[in-house]
C-alpha cells in the first residue's frame, strides 16, 4: 500500500482523534467490506456502544477518503483505524478480516394489496433464504434476539425508527414522505420479486398546450413513466417505486385539468409568461402549439415614463424585457411589444429594480405617482439630471424656464398685459400666458405655471404682491365691459405712473381732472335755467357737466331735499330719458316746464300713453321700463337719468337688468340713500353709472365685499378712493344751512295688560319659532315673517290674526298728541308702512272729528291729494303709507312727522321725515317716533344704527355692519 494515504490522514487528523483511531483497530473493530482490487477500498468501522458501524472509502490513488458517520472531525477516528488497520497488513488487503460474506443485509419488499402498496423487510444472510423482519434488528445486533450477524446501515435504522412498532404493512402517504430519503439509498428493494429503486423525485402530471379554435388549450396527463397508482400516494414506474405528487392540487383540480382549458388569444401573454412558468415549477410541459409566443430568456430593466394629464405630471415604474423591447410590465402586468416572443419572466429581479428607483426619486412604495406645479419640475429636473432611463414626454413639458415677467400694452382705448418668459439661450423663443392664469395661480399660492409651448416657469411673487391687486381690478373692469371705458382711465393713468410706463394723453386727462373740484369752476351754468342755485347745487351742477364731458358716470348722492332734481334738470342736454317713482313723474315733468321751459318732456304713462319721439325729455316709471324695454333698448339715449335709483339695488330684478341695458352716452343716478343695507348695493349704482368700473358682480363680492366684512380696512379705503370721483354726497348740516331745524323725538306707550298677556305668548312662540328658523335652516327672511306679528302686536293687538280687543295703547298717545299738535296750528304727517294700521288711525281721527287725507298705494290721483295739503288748510293731518309716500313728494305745508313703526332701514324713515324737511320748508320741523315700551320696536331701534353705519363706512369713513344676518334677528328677540 501506497504510504502517502497513510501519512496524508496522519498529517491532517488531531492526535487525540488519531488516539481513538489506533484503539479501534488494536480491537479488531475494522472489516473490508469490498474493493479487493486495491485501489477503492470499503470499510466497516465497529463503534462500541453504537448501533451501527461507519461505512468508510479510501481511494488510495488520490490519496482521498469518505466516511459517513456525519462527526465533527475530517479526517475521524473511523478514517484513521481503516489507514492504521491497512498499514499494519503491509496493503495486503487479504489479511484484513472480511465480512462480504459473513454479515446479513436488510432488504425491502413491495407488493399490492386492495389497490394499495404494501411494504415488508427481510433479512438476507448468504447461502441462506430471506427472513421475514419481525424483530428490531437493533434487538438482533445487540443480541438480545437470536439472529444472524447484521450491521445496519444509518438508513436501515432512520427506516424502522420511522416505522416504529410496525413492523411492516400499508402506510399512509405521509409515511412513504418520510420513507422516501431513505428507501431511495437502500440498495436491495424488490417489487413482485424483481429489483427496483425507490425515486427521489415525485412523479405525477405532465402538461401538454395544444392549438385548438381562437386559442390553445392546456391540458393535463399522467406522467407516461406511471403504470399505477396506488391508492397510498405511491406509484409503480416498472423499474422504480416513486411517491405520486399532484403539486398541491385537489383530485377535483386535476380532473378539471385533465379536461383541458382553454385560453383565448388574450389570454395567451398570461398563460406564457406566468402560469406555465408557475406549473413548471412542479410538472413537465410540453409545448405542442404554434401560437404560443416563444419564450426568451432576457434580462429586465426598469425605466421611469413620464406623461402630461393637463396641468398634472404623471410618473410611472415600468419594467421593460429586451432591447428593443419584447415586452413591459406595468402595476405587475406583463404586456407583450412583439407578439410572437414573450420574456421569462424574474419576478423577483424585478422588485428589485422597482424598489431601487422608488427609493431614488420617493416614490413611496408604489410604483406611480401624480405630481404638481412646483412639485412636479423639482420632480422633472431630479430625473433629467439622474442616468435613469426616461420614456415620455412629461419632463419636456415640466422643464424649469425662465421666470415671468409682465409686458403691457397700452393704446388710447386698449390696456394689455402679458406675462413673457424669454429663454437667455435663445431670446426670440417667447412663451406669453395670459394673466388670469398667472392669477389664479398665485390665489392657490402656487409658484410656478406651464407655458404655452411646453415648461413651466417661476411667477414674479414680488411683483403681484405689489401691484397685483391693482392690476386684476382694472383687468376685471376691462373684461366687465370688453374694453377700457373712460372711468377707467384714472385708475389706468395712476397704475402706469407706479409701474413707469407710459400712459396715453387722454387717460392723464381724465385723471387730472378727476383729482379735485378745481376745475370744475370752467363750467358754465345753463343760460335757460330759470332759478336761483344755491352755491353746493351750483358746484354739484359744474361737477355733473364735467362728467358729461368726459362720458363719465355719476351718482347724485346727495341728503333728501337739497335738491337733486333741479341739479339734474339743469345739465340735460340731448335726448334724455328720466326714469323714477311712479308717485314723482309728474313732479318731474311739472319742475322740467318750471326751471327749463325750453326742454319739451313727454310723461310715458298710463294705459293710453303715448311715446313722442320728438320730446326732449321722456319720464317713465320703473314698471313702465320693464314692461316696454323693447321701446326703450331700441333708442340711443344722450342721457339716461335714475331718480330714486335704489329702485335698482337688487341687481336679479328685472328692472335693473332692464336698466343695465339701456344704451345712454351719459348716465346719472340720484339716489339719497344709494346704500340701505348691503354693500352689493353701491355695484348696482357704479355699474349702471359707469359700467364694468368695479368689475363684475362675482369679482365684487370676492374682491370687496367679503373682504371689508372680515375686517379689511385697505379694501375699505381702496373703493372709497376708486368710487370717491364719482359720487357727489352732501348732508343738510353742511351745505343748507339756512333750512329750519330739524328735531326728532321718541314717544313711548306702554301696553295695558291685556296687550301685553298678547304680546308675551306671541313673543315665546316667537323666540322658539325664528330659533330653530336660523340655526336649522339660516332662513332669515321667514324669520322677520315670524317677527311680523310681535311688531304688529306692539302697534294694535286686533293686527294680530284672531284678536280683538278693540284698544291700543300707542294710538291712543297719538291721538293725544295729535290733538295737541292740531291746537297748536301744526300740520301733520303721519307714517306706516302697514295699511291695516292706518285703517284704524283713520277711524281715530273720523271718531275725534279731525280733517285728513290718505295717500297710499291705492290712491289715483297723487297729485291732486298733494296739492290740496300743500295749498289750502282744510285738512290738518295726511296719513301716508310708507311705501307709497316714502320718496319724491313734498310736503313741506307740514311740519310734524309721526312715525307709528319703526322699520329696519333708517333710511326709509328718513325719506318719509324728508317730505317734509326739504328746499322750501320755512318753519321748525318735529319728528315723532312712536314705541311700545319693553317689546321688539326697542331692539329695533338699536338696529337702525347699525344699518346707518353701512352707508357712513363709505362716504364718511365709519367702520359698519353691512347685512342683516341671523345674530340681528336673534338680537331682537333675546331675552
Amino acid at each position: 500500500m501506497p504510504d502517502s494515504i497513510f501519512l496524508a490522514v496522519r498529517e491532517m487528523v488531531a492526535s487525540e482523534v488519531w488516539s481513538k483511531g489506533v484503539a479501534l483497530s488494536r480491537q479488531n473493530l475494522v472489516a473490508l467490506t469490498g474493493g479487493t482490487d486495491g485501489r477503492e477500498l470499503s470499510f466497516r468501522v465497529s463503534v462500541p456502544n453504537r448501533a451501527t458501524a461507519a461505512k468508510v472509502v479510501l481511494w488510495l490513488d488520490d490519496d482521498d477518503w469518505n466516511c459517513d458517520c456525519s462527526g465533527p472531525e475530517d479526517p475521524c477516528e473511523h478514517v484513521a483505524a481503516a489507514v492504521i488497520a491497512l498499514r499494519r497488513v503491509d496493503g495486503d488487503v487479504s489479511a484484513l478480516p472480511s465480512i462480504q460474506r459473513d454479515i446479513a443485509e436488510v432488504g425491502y419488499r413491495f407488493r399490492e394489496f386492495n389497490d394499495s402498496l404494501e411494504l415488508y423487510r427481510s433479512i438476507k444472510e448468504n447461502g441462506r433464504e430471506e427472513t421475514r423482519l419481525s424483530v428490531a434488528l437493533t434487538a438482533i445486533q445487540s443480541g438480545r434476539v437470536a439472529g444472524p450477524e447484521i450491521a445496519p446501515s444509518k438508513d436501515d435504522l432512520a427506516i424502522e425508527f420511522i416505522l416504529g412498532v410496525q413492523f411492516e404493512g400499508i402506510f399512509p402517504v405521509q409515511t412513504w414522505r418520510k420513507l422516501k430519503p431513505h428507501l431511495s439509498l437502500c440498495r436491495d428493494l424488490k417489487f413482485a420479486g424483481n429489483p427496483v429503486s425507490f425515486a427521489n423525485k415525485a412523479v405525477g402530471l405532465i402538461l401538454k398546450v395544444e392549438d385548438e379554435n381562437n386559442g390553445v388549450v392546456l391540458r393535463a396527463e399522467n406522467d407516461p413513466s406511471i403504470q399505477k397508482i396506488y391508492d397510498n400516494g405511491v406509484a409503480f414506474c416498472g423499474e422504480s417505486i416513486a411517491l405520486v405528487d399532484f403539486g398541491g392540487l385537489s383530485s377535483f383540480e386535476v380532473s378539471q385539468l385533465k379536461r383541458g382549458k382553454f385560453y383565448s388569444y388574450r389570454e395567451l401573454t398570461d398563460l406564457a409568461t406566468r402560469v406555465l412558468p408557475e406549473l413548471s415549477n412542479i410538472f413537465p410541459v410540453e409545448n405542442c402549439s404554434k401560437n404560443l409566443p416563444e419564450i426568451i430568456d432576457v434580462l429586465p430593466k426598469a425605466v421611469v415614463e413620464t406623461r402630461t394629464d393637463g396641468k398634472l405630471l404623471k410618473a410611472e415604474i415600468v419594467i421593460y424585457y429586451g432591447s428593443p423591447p419584447v415586452a413591459s410590465v406595468r402595476e405587475g402586468e406583463l404586456q407583450l411589444i412583439e407578439v410572437n416572443r414573450a420574456p421569462k419572466r424574474n419576478q423577483l429581479l424585478e422588485e428589485k429594480l422597482i424598489a431601487g428607483l422608488e427609493d431614488k426619486f420617493g416614490f413611496i412604495g408604489q410604483n406611480t405617482k401624480v405630481l404638481a406645479g412646483q412639485d412636479a419640475v423639482d420632480f422633472s429636473e431630479k430625473l433629467a439630471g439622474s442616468t435613469t432611463k426616461i420614456y415620455g414626454n412629461g419632463v419636456q413639458m415640466f422643464r424649469k424656464m425662465p421666470p415671468l415677467a409682465p409686458k403691457f400694452f397700452l393704446s388710447k382705448d386698449e390696456f394689455k398685459l402679458e406675462f413673457v418668459s424669454t429663454s437667455s439661450e435663445n431670446p426670440s423663443q417667447r412663451d406669453f400666458i395670459p394673466p388670469q392664469n398667472i392669477f389664479d395661480a398665485w390665489d392657490r399660492g402656487e409658484h410656478m405655471v406651464p407655458l404655452i409651448n411646453g415648461g413651466w416657469a417661476e411667477i414674479p411673487k414680488d411683483w403681484l404682491l405689489k401691484y397685483g391687486d391693482k392690476i386684476r381690478s382694472v383687468l376685471a373692469a376691462r373684461e366687465a365691459v370688453g374694453g377700457v371705458s373712460n372711468a377707467l382711465k384714472p385708475q389706468l393713468a395712476s397704475l402706469c405712473s407706479e409701474l413707469g410706463e407710459a400712459a396715453p394723453e387722454n387717460w392723464v386727462a381724465v385723471a387730472d381732472g378727476l383729482k379735485d373740484f378745481s376745475g370744475f369752476s370752467n363750467y358754465a351754468l345753463p343760460q335757460d335755467i330759470k332759478a336761483t342755485l344755491r352755491p353746493y347745487q351750483e358746484e354739484g351742477v359744474r361737477w355733473l357737466r364735467f362728467l358729461t364731458e368726459f362720458e363719465l358716470g355719476g351718482v347724485l348722492a346727495d341728503d333728501m331735499g337739497l335738491g337733486k332734481t333741479l341739479q339734474a334738470i339743469s345739465i340735460i342736454k340731448g335726448r334724455t330719458l328720466v326714469v323714477a317713482p311712479t308717485s314723482v313723474i309728474y313732479s318731474w315733468e311739472n319742475e322740467i316746464k318750471r326751471f327749463r321751459p325750453n326742454l319739451s318732456a313727454c310723461v310715458y304713462h298710463g294705459g293710453k300713453r303715448q311715446f313722442d319721439q320728438n320730446a326732449d325729455v321722456i319720464i317713465t316709471s320703473y314698471a313702465i321700463l320693464r314692461l316696454d324695454k323693447e321701446i326703450f333698448l331700441s333708442e340711443r339715449w344722450s342721457m339716461f337719468i335714475l331718480d330714486e335709483a335704489q329702485y335698482i339695488k337688487n341687481p336679479d330684478s328685472q328692472v335693473t337688468k332692464v336698466v343695465f341695458e339701456v344704451n345712454a352716452k351719459f348716465k346719472l343716478s340720484m339716489s339719497g340713500t344709494p346704500i340701505e343695507n348691503r354693500l352689493e348695493e353701491l355695484w348696482s349704482q357704479i355699474n349702471f353709472s359707469n359700467p364694468g368700473m368695479l368689475g363684475g358682480r362675482r369679482y365684487f363680492i370676492d374682491n370687496y365685499v367679503k373682504k371689508i366684512q372680515n375686517g379689511d380696512m385697505a379694501k375699505l379705503e381702496e373703493l372709497r378712493t376708486k368710487v370717491r370721483p364719482f359720487i357727489l354726497r352732501r348732508k343738510k348740516v353742511d351745505v343748507a344751512k339756512d333750512l329750519p331745524a330739524r328735531t326728532t323725538v321718541f314717544l313711548q306707550s306702554e301696553l295695558s295688560t291685556e296687550e301685553r298677556k298678547v304680546y308675551d305668548s306671541l313673543l315665546l312662540s316667537a323666540r322658539k319659532d325664528i330659533a330653530a328658523l336660523v340655526h336649522e335652516e339660516g332662513n332669515v327672511l321667514k324669520a322677520l315673517e315670524v317677527l311680523l306679528r310681535l311688531r304688529q302686536a306692539a302697534c294694535h293687538v286686533d293686527l294680530v290674526p284672531g284678536q280683538s280687543l278693540g284698544y291700543s295703547s300707542k294710538l291712543a298717545l297719538v291721538l293725544e298728541t295729535l290733538e295737541k299738535s292740531i291746537s297748536c296750528g301744526h300740520k301733520t304727517l303721519i307714517f306706516s308702512q302697514w295699511t291695516s294700521l292706518l285703517d284704524k288711525v283713520e277711524a281715530e281721527l273720523i271718531n275725534a272729528n279731525i280733517k285728513f287725507l290718505r295717500l297710499d298705494g291705492a290712491t289715483r290721483d297723487r297729485k291732486k291729494v298733494v296739492e290740496a295739503f300743500q295749498t289750502t288748510n282744510d285738512f290738518d293731518v295726511m296719513i301716508i303709507s310708507l311705501k307709497a309716500g316714502g320718496a319724491g313728494l313734498t310736503l313741506t305745508a307740514a311740519d310734524h312727522v309721526m312715525i307709528l313703526d319703526p322699520w329696519w332701514n333708517p333710511a326709509v324713515e328718513d325719506q318719509a321725515a324728508d317730505r317734509s324737511h326739504r328746499i322750501g320748508q320755512d318753519k321748525p320741523v318735529l319728528i315723532q317716533k312712536f314705541v311700545s315700551k319693553d317689546t321688539v320696536e326697542e331692539r329695533i331701534l338699536e338696529l337702525q344704527e347699525r344699518k346707518r353705519a353701512l352707508a357712513a363706512s363709505i362716504f364718511e369713513g365709519m367702520e359698519g355692519e353691512f347685512t342683516i344676518g341671523k345674530d340681528d334677528i336673534l338680537g331682537l328677540i333675546e331675552a
